[in-house]
């Protein structure tokens, strides 16, 4: 439980000083307005059920954002990782430019997503988004992988050259071009994809986002989808439509699969993480000072006894 105090003059100032949340109310003298935490701009107290529900909703805005960021940082420096350590191979840096270019682009609309208040104060925690973050990057550095590893038994009979001559050519060198193409295409669509199970507490499907959000995830992909099969030259190699769409499905299958973890990993830690977290941290304390002194208040009781 968190105490609110509402108040408009001198008397009110000691109330709204000591209240966990003091509000001066509209036309507040200016000692009232000192001693609040917040000071109301609008006549009547249904400006605070807004301020509530906004704050509520950038919160999840800035969730989504962190775990959106922390996972795609995790797929590709994880990816990076094991090609190079494992299979001793190259993946060209143009692809990583690329990728922060397209990513930047696309998570500024986020500002604009739609969101629903949650009914109850949401507490951030570091381990907490830590855990779904990571959760959610292990998983798509694991989606990466197995069609690095397993593409070559349904994709193409162009993908199966391109991965031979990768994995059993030479080392140290940059993998085959269109292996390298097809990696590039699946990071960028399922980082793309990404943001709508990231916004969501449930499936990705649950809710419906912004219009601009939409609008920037599907140009960056057009141009991406429509480059690779069109106009790829030397730098990129151009793929055929059938090898784009089973990229794309695969992705979107691995994108339920996300959802799925997203949701384990956000149960284990409402199982694991500490009572204080979602409780008033004041009243924690006042609740910690109660059962000392019922201690201490029994101890001197068995001593007498």
């Amino acid at each position: 439980m968190v105490v609110g105090m509402t108040g408009d003059g001198v008397n009110d100032a000691p109330a709204l000083a000591k209240a966990q949340i003091g509000i001066a109310v509209h036309c507040a003298t200016d000692a009232a307005k000192s001693a609040g935490d917040i000071v109301l701009t609008k006549e009547g107290l249904s400006p605070i059920y807004t301020a509530i529900q906004i704050s509520r909703r950038i919160f999840k805005r800035l969730k989504s954002y962190v775990i959106y960021r922390i996972c795609i940082t995790v797929q590709v420096v994880f990816f990076l990782a094991c090609i190079a350590l494992v299979y001793n191979l190259r993946f060209r840096a143009l692809y990583i430019i690329l990728l922060a270019l397209f990513h930047d682009l696309q998570i500024v609309t986020i500002a604009y997503d739609k969101q629903v208040a949650a009914p109850f104060p949401e507490t951030p925690t570091v381990i907490g988004l830590l855990m779904q973050s990571y959760a959610m990057g292990m998983c798509m550095f694991a989606e990466t992988m197995g069609l690095l590893m397993f593409g070559h038994l349904f994709m193409s009979d162009k993908f199966n050259a391109s991965y031979n001559a990768s994995m059993h050519g030479k080392t140290g060198v940059e993998m085959d071009t269109y292996l390298e193409t097809a990696i590039f295409l699946q990071i960028t669509n399922s980082s793309a994809i990404l943001i709508l199970s990231a916004r969501t507490v449930g499936f990705f499907f649950s809710s419906m986002p912004a219009w601009q959000l939409l609008f920037s995830t599907a140009l960056g992909q057009v141009v991406v989808n429509t480059w690779i099969i069109f106009f790829a030259g030397e730098l990129v190699s151009k793929m055929s439509i059938g090898d784009v769409g089973k990229v794309w499905l695969y992705d979107i299958a691995w994108l339920l699969v996300l959802d799925l973890v997203k949701m384990a990993a956000e149960k284990l830690w409402d199982r694991l993480k500490p009572w204080e977290i979602e409780h008033n941290p004041a009243m924690v304390a006042k609740a910690h000072k109660d059962r000392a002194n019922r201690r201490r208040t029994n101890s001197l009781m068995v001593r007498k006894g």
